[in-house]
Formats: structure tokens, C-alpha cells, sequence
């Protein structure tokens, strides 16, 4: 009878120390004293991103983040969250958040001349509350076959050269709550295209764009859903196009 309590006791403590892993938090803020060695907290969050396992949530402080390269998110099921992490940035929903205020993660592309601020490259990565900005090309960009991609209640602004946010090749990509404005000629604010499939673009504020194809555009996907999105002020073609790149339909 010892003999089998003290099996079943190894047993409990192996699947404790070993069939159980934890998701982890990782905090980064470059405000004060940080370290990408310790982590504690990570100064860049390129930094945390590569010490994080799959699951793990990356916290952003407030303050402004200047990637001197394209931030590559390449591990599956990753939360990377500013400290608006849900909280609505839509103006026409009476929204208190301001673009580039001391309560927002700004992270910036402009200082390193960045096309593509953020890349996702993984499973299931959620971007949550973040403000995106100043991007030479597709500011939040995925663009080789994976699925669950989630861009929500994010600022995203002054777009100079490609998209606010573009998904390729995605399944099940959703871009929702976002507020996306000041996108420059030929960019559009949201695109979901490529091949993709089953994505969801709803309830984004979308204006001042210049794209030379629409504000949201939508090519070469199916079993798409667009609803509820508030457009406004597209200055060189259509507010929403749903169509192949050259012609057609195949949505």
C-alpha cells in the first residue's frame, strides 16, 4: 500500500514540475531603469518578445518606444498589450484616449525609418491597446500562412508609404476597435487580402485616407465579414472595396 501512495506521489510531482506551464508576464518600460539582460523590466520590446515563450503576455508601459528595426513577433499565442488594452479609441464612441498622450505606448517608426513597425509571424498573436505610428510601409503587417491574428483597440496613424495594418495568407484574422487615420497616398488604413480567409474587419473608425484603393479594402480572400465600421474623409477613391486586386470578385 506505501509502495502505491508513494508511486501516485511521484507521479503528482512530476506532472507539477513538468505538465504544467505557467504563461508568463513580461513587462517592458524605458522610462526609468531597465535592462534587456534582466528584465526587469525589458527596455525594448523586441527584447521581451524574444525571451517570451508561447502564451506569454508582453506588457507596455506608457511612453514612447523608437524600434530601430521591425519589431517580429514569431511565437505562437503572444499577447502584446499597452496599458489601453481594451479601452475604446474610437472618437465617435466619446473616447477619452488621445494619440501620442503620456497614458499611451507610442511605439514610433520614424526613428528608424521603419516600413513595417510590427510584423506577426506566428499563431494567434493578439495586439491589444498599442498606438502605431509613423511607418514608411504596411505600419502592422503578416505575411506568410498563419491564422488567429487579432489587432484591436490600437491607434494607428501616419501611414507614409503602405497600410496601417495589412493581413496576408491569414485565417481568421480580425481587426476590430481600432481608430486609424492620417494614411498617406497609396496606403489603405485596413486590408485583409492574399489568400486569406475567414476574417473579420468590424467596428473601426477609419479617416483621412489617401489610399488609391479604399479606406478598407478587402482582394483575393473568402468568407469575409465587414460590419459596422465608421469611414470617413477617403480622399482619392472608395471608403470599402470588396474585390480580386485586378478585377472581380471572390469573396
Amino acid at each position: 500500500m506505501k509502495k502505491i501512495i508513494l508511486i501516485l506521489l511521484g507521479l503528482v510531482l512530476m506532472f507539477g514540475l513538468f505538465g504544467v506551464v505557467s504563461a508568463a508576464d513580461l513587462n517592458v518600460d524605458n522610462s526609468g531603469t531597465c535592462s534587456d539582460a534582466t528584465g526587469d523590466p525589458y527596455c525594448t520590446i523586441q527584447a521581451a518578445i524574444d525571451a517570451a515563450t508561447t502564451s506569454d503576455t508582453v506588457n507596455v508601459a506608457a511612453g514612447t518606444y523608437n524600434p530601430t528595426s521591425t519589431i517580429i513577433i514569431n511565437k505562437d499565442n503572444i499577447v502584446l498589450q499597452g496599458p489601453q488594452a481594451d479601452v475604446d479609441p474610437r472618437p465617435s464612441q466619446e473616447s477619452t484616449r488621445t494619440a501620442g498622450s503620456e497614458s499611451e505606448a507610442v511605439i514610433d517608426g520614424s526613428t528608424g525609418e521603419l516600413g513595417v513597425i510590427i510584423k506577426i509571424d506566428a499563431d494567434n498573436v493578439v495586439i491589444n491597446g498599442l498606438e502605431v505610428k509613423s511607418g514608411t510601409g504596411d505600419m502592422i503587417r503578416q505575411d506568410n500562412l498563419r491564422s488567429g491574428a487579432v489587432v484591436k483597440y490600437c491607434i494607428i496613424h501616419d501611414g507614409r508609404g503602405d497600410e496601417g495594418v495589412q493581413l496576408k495568407k491569414s485565417t481568421s484574422g480580425i481587426l476590430e476597435y481600432n481608430y486609424v487615420y492620417d494614411i498617406a497616398f497609396p496606403g489603405d488604413a485596413l486590408n485583409i487580402s492574399g489568400g486569406s480567409s475567414g476574417g473579420k474587419i468590424r467596428y473601426n473608425e477609419v479617416y483621412d485616407i489617401g489610399s488609391q484603393n479604399a479606406a478598407i479594402y478587402v482582394y483575393d480572400s473568402t468568407n469575409m465579414e465587414i460590419v459596422g465600421n465608421l469611414v470617413y474623409h477617403v480622399t482619392q477613391n472608395d471608403g470599402i472595396k470588396l474585390g480580386t486586386k485586378g478585377g472581380g470578385w471572390d469573396l
